[in-house]
């Protein structure tokens, strides 16, 4: 944001600062929602009436107005405060209570430097992802999903259903290229077929059909009678020395 300005009346700094951009009621909630951080006995004030609210909450679910504004202690300057902001117009009004003589002399470029890095962080607030109201606000609990269900979109996307089918075919062929490759590596070392049980083939020319023969039984061949082996005879003893 940017300050116009900042003058003392009546033992209050009034300022204004000009927002960035025109926002619209939603955002300023936004920012009154965030100025909680910043506060604390927190009065709300809509067309400067008092509002009574039961949580931070409340805030989000205000119906429009004219104009919306946050005031109670600021937790950064110590000192009471109220920030106004409004529908109509593209600036924010901010009061801040002169307790100290060193308050009272504040120039524009130390004041700009003291209140104007608050004001950013409200502005911003505005752009942010809008907040929501948390488990135990009333009414903003919602059907709850278990882990196990998936989202609906996921089968229903067709973009999400190309990407699938691309994958399983990706899948598929790399599974049958390594399958092919293992087959191609293996070579000599996979069991072949008995040579018998296949006929021989020419290496060129036209092959000529050729008869099966059926394999000749032959009786079973009787062993002779093994003949009994001599028995041991014990080694002849050496003769005595002379």
């Amino acid at each position: 944001m940017y300050l116009e300005g900042q003058h003392v009346d009546s033992g209050w700094i009034r300022s204004t600062f000009t927002l960035t951009h025109r926002v619209s009621w939603q955002q300023m909630l936004q920012a009154i929602y965030a100025a909680f951080d910043y506060f604390t006995e927190i009065v709300i004030f809509v067309d400067e009436k008092s509002q009574r609210i039961k949580s931070r909450d409340d805030v989000l679910t205000i119906p429009e107005s004219s104009s919306i504004a946050i005031a109670g202690i600021s937790t950064v300057f110590k000192v009471p405060m109220s920030i106004f902001f409004y529908t109509q117009v593209q600036f924010s009004n901010v009061r801040l209570k002169c307790v100290s003589e060193e308050l009272y002399g504040l120039d524009y470029e130390r004041y700009n430097k003291m209140v104007c890095p608050l004001m950013n962080a409200l502005e911003l607030a505005m752009f942010r992802k809008p907040a929501k109201p948390s488990r135990g606000h009333k009414g903003s609990k919602g059907p709850r999903r278990s882990k196990t269900d998936k989202p609906a979109h996921t089968a229903s996307s067709p973009v999400a259903s190309k990407i699938a089918d691309t994958g399983q075919q990706t899948q598929a062929s790399t599974v049958s290229h390594a399958g092919a490759r293992a087959h191609s590596n293996r070579g000599s070392s996979a069991p072949q077929r008995p040579t018998a049980d296949r006929p021989a083939q020419p290496a060129h020319g036209p092959q000529t059909p050729t008869r099966a023969v059926s394999p000749i039984l032959s009786s079973p061949v009787q062993s002779s009678p093994t003949p009994p082996q001599p028995s041991v005879v014990p080694p002849i003893p050496l003769p005595p020395g002379r």
